[in-house]
């Protein structure tokens, strides 16, 4: 099981040296250039760090590029610094908040990487301080040694009414009978909307000795379930957040087939609830071969793409925001291709200016937090996103020109669903459409759409 901590996804051993309660402050200013002076009067006080006037100007050069602002009152600037011995961070809070470029953060986690930026520890981060229950915490501690607390060690385990409890444990239990009755390859247990095990009673799996199939925690929240790994066979720690409804559950479900936690073919039982509902109340049985067999190319046993799974959930992830949330209070619709990018050119033709040429690898990673905000406004914008399976952004509002038709659509898709299922079909691309009408995700490889969210 992974350490339950926020500093876990910094990627680091000794987290007391990364953010110590020396490294936490209560900011004074009530600006973002403010914020980040006092950070960086922090950092560049460490032994062998660069001068604060040098820190200054490589943190403000990548401001100038986006902004590091992910909403929700965080902001999460950073920058690689030349020479620097080790990754330092440090903390600043603000409970009235600070005026950061168009929004208003109350938490700034300022980041000096030692070498290459790990995009994606970077954007775990961002997704796990955005999180409502956390943040609240955060902003409301009283001093610098509870923050660190709350950086180091799992906040309480959130207390459920006894009925609430008595129910989850009654759907669980019979999930598990349900998977031991049809022999199931695998029961799979998704506790975030509860963010409790207390469900957990030592009767839940009673006899599962006699069922030889796995029984897996899944969850995209590790640190509020580090003392229970006994009660089942593994804990599965996956990157997309509010995985218990029924769409993200197939999600989540894909990333466990392409860890090797479950089998590829087979079945398995599942038993969530509604995103922050407090409760377990939802059971389903999925046949793997039917809803997955396309997915995965089995001669080669792995996923048939080089799409990296982290860029894949982030992609998922922002398409499921934008549906949700719109922008500016307007539907959006958009298409992200991601993926097998040196055969997806040659099917590209920029309809306008490429609003990411121009720009570094590193500066246009769909992982960075900061370029959140920014894909979102682009969104707007005709066209499709192209990405690597790495995670750069190669361009927005490119046309796609396949020239083949495709005949496994179901009736009703226009066409950003038909140009998600061309350009699959012609490639190893994953493509992930949003519809602006009725507001689902679809999910196309080899030119079929594999789910809906």
């Amino acid at each position: 099981m992974q350490a339950a901590c926020l500093l876990h996804y910094f990627g680091v051993v000794n987290f007391g040296r990364l953010i110590t309660p020396e490294r936490i402050r209560f900011l004074q200013g009530e600006t973002k250039e403010e914020a980040l002076d006092e950070l960086i009067g922090i950092v560049s006080s460490e032994p062998g760090a660069p001068n604060a006037q040098l820190i200054r100007e490589l943190v403000r050069s990548r401001e100038e590029q986006v902004s590091t602002a992910l909403g929700g009152g965080v902001a999460l600037p950073h920058a690689r610094v030349p020479d620097l011995e080790e990754t330092l961070a440090a903390v600043g809070i603000s409970r009235g908040g600070i005026r950061y470029d168009e929004n208003r953060v109350h938490v700034v986690v300022l980041v000096l990487w030692a070498g290459t930026p790990n995009l994606a520890i970077l954007s775990d981060l961002g997704r796990l301080l955005r999180r409502p229950d956390l943040f609240e915490e955060i902003v409301a501690a009283p001093d610098e040694r509870a923050l660190h607390r709350l950086f180091t060690d799992p906040p309480a385990r959130i207390e459920r009414e006894p009925e609430t409890i008595r129910r989850a444990h009654t759907t669980v239990r019979r999930a598990f009978e349900l998977a031991r009755d049809l022999e199931a390859d695998a029961l799979l247990v998704f506790p975030d909307a509860m963010r409790s095990l207390a469900f957990a009673q030592p009767d839940l799996f009673e006899g599962r000795e006699k069922h030889p199939s796995s029984i897996l925690l899944v969850t995209s929240e590790p640190r509020h379930y580090q003392d229970d790994e006994e009660t089942f066979d593994r804990v599965v720690d996956i990157p997309v957040r509010g995985a218990t409804d029924g769409g993200l559950a197939a999600t989540a479900l894909l990333f466990v087939m392409s860890r090797g936690h479950i089998p590829r073919s087979g079945q398995v039982v599942s038993v969530f609830g509604r995103p922050d509902s407090g409760v377990l109340d939802t059971i389903r049985f999925t046949d793997l071969d039917r809803e997955f067999a396309d997915y995965f190319h089995r001669d080669a046993g792995s996923i048939h793409s080089d799409t990296e799974e982290a860029v894949f959930a982030r992609v998922v992830q922002i398409a499921l925001d934008l549906a949700r949330e719109g922008r500016e209070g307007k539907p959006a619709g958009t298409l992200f291709v991601v993926g097998d990018y040196e055969t997806v050119s040659s099917y590209c033709q920029q309809l306008l200016i490429n609003p990411f040429r121009g720009y570094s690898a590193d500066q246009r990673n769909i992982l960075d937090p900061g370029l959140e905000e920014t894909v979102k406004e682009f969104s707007r914008i005709d066209g499709a996103f192209v990405i690597t399976g790495t995670g750069t952004i190669v361009s927005g509002g490119t046309y796609l020109r396949t020239g083949d038709s495709v005949s496994k659509l179901p009736g009703g898709l226009g066409a950003r669903h038909t140009a998600a299922a061309g350009i699959t079909a012609v490639t190893r691309s994953i493509a992930v459409a949003i519809s602006e009408s009725t507001k689902r995700v679809s999910i196309f490889h080899r030119g079929t759409r594999l789910m809906v969210l």
